[in-house]
């Protein structure tokens, strides 16, 4: 039987007939009962039909309509992904090929991804276009590295950390953050040597984390909070901490940073003449004699100064002692207790 289009238009429209009631089409209750009759499995599909759909319809009746969830518009979001993917250009509109010090971060997560952690290989490689996209648009940046990633309370704003070397150690310390003892920006081994970038948005932009203070890092070790994504949130917490989410979420990141980075034993060299340590120039990469490298006390170092639980600090602060007859200042007294 052919059907002509006017009747099949009548028929579509037949179908996409709300109910005033349940506001649901001819066609969702057909596909509806059909359902329940592929689950129930009745002897006789068509006698049980009128039934089914009467049980169909008034549950749809008793049942109040769910709202669709609001889609994010797919278009936006690809055209954010194809953007991010395409190589940068310079002013001309040359593509920028060159990303000097740019760690492998793909090689690195397949490393991590043959023990089991790690970020899978489709996210490595849109957190290596992110880091390109930083090292290429941030001015004064000459290494980076991916960090890690940070998990919120909502998986949409999880913090996506850079972990980046500056030209001349970085942006100089406020007036505010040497008032509170801040470490020396690009003083190796100290936790403001490193410039620390965030992302929530799957490395499309990027934003630099302030200098850490010695009271937040302090503070932060008697914090357990779940961070929210919102670097300008205020954190409620006692202790209290003395910041906003992005400073509290810094001092975590000195703190993992402090405790957790290892180098080769032979990777930092002292100089014979100022004393300094530096990085080892005749150091030739690790060992291949795997019996070496697993001798963890060994073969292997922290990379980075201690941080003090007391203090924040990589080391204690220097007191002058009292002369004969003369009491400590209070200010003396509180820098011995720190």
């Amino acid at each position: 039987m052919v059907v002509s289009s006017a009747a099949a238009e009548q028929v579509e429209a037949i179908l996409d007939t709300k109910d005033a009631t349940t506001e649901r089409t001819v066609r969702s209750h057909l596909a509806k009962v059909i359902e329940a009759m592929t689950i129930m499995q009745p002897a006789d599909p068509l006698e049980a039909f009128e039934e089914i759909s009467r049980a169909v319809r008034a549950e749809a009746e008793s049942s109040p309509v769910e709202d669709e969830p609001e889609q994010a518009p797919v278009g936006d979001s690809l055209r954010a992904m194809k953007e991010l993917l395409a190589a940068p250009v310079d002013e001309e509109g040359n593509p920028k090929t060159e990303a000097p010090g740019l760690a492998d971060v793909v090689a690195e997560q397949g490393l991590l991804n043959s023990a089991g952690v790690g970020v899978t290989p489709t996210e490595a490689v849109i957190i290596a276009c992110g880091l390109r996209r930083l090292v290429t648009s941030t001015e004064g940046v000459t290494k980076a590295r991916f960090w890690g990633k940070v998990l919120c309370n909502s998986p949409s704003c999880d913090y996506l950390i850079a972990e980046a070397e500056m030209e001349g150690g970085g942006a100089p310390l406020t007036e505010a953050e040497e008032a509170a003892g801040a470490d020396a920006p690009g003083r190796l081994g100290g936790p403001n040597f490193y410039t620390y970038f965030v992302s929530t948005d799957s490395g499309r932009s990027w934003e630099a984390l302030p200098h850490v203070l010695p009271e937040q890092i302090a503070a932060a070790r008697l914090v357990k909070k779940i961070l929210t994504g919102d670097l300008n949130a205020a954190v409620i917490s006692w202790p209290p901490f003395s910041g906003r989410e992005r400073e509290l979420l810094r001092a975590q990141i000195a703190r993992i940073t402090h405790a957790t980075r290892l180098v080769p034993g032979n990777y930092y060299a002292e100089d014979e003449e100022s004393g300094e340590v530096a990085p080892n120039p005749e150091y030739s990469g690790i060992s291949s004699d795997c019996r070496e490298v697993a001798s963890v006390q060994d073969y292997w170092r922290h990379g980075v100064d201690y941080l003090i639980n007391a203090n924040g600090r990589t080391s204690w602060p220097e007191v002058a002692e009292p002369e004969d007859g003369e009491e400590e200042s209070p200010e003396a007294v509180r820098q011995r207790k720190m």
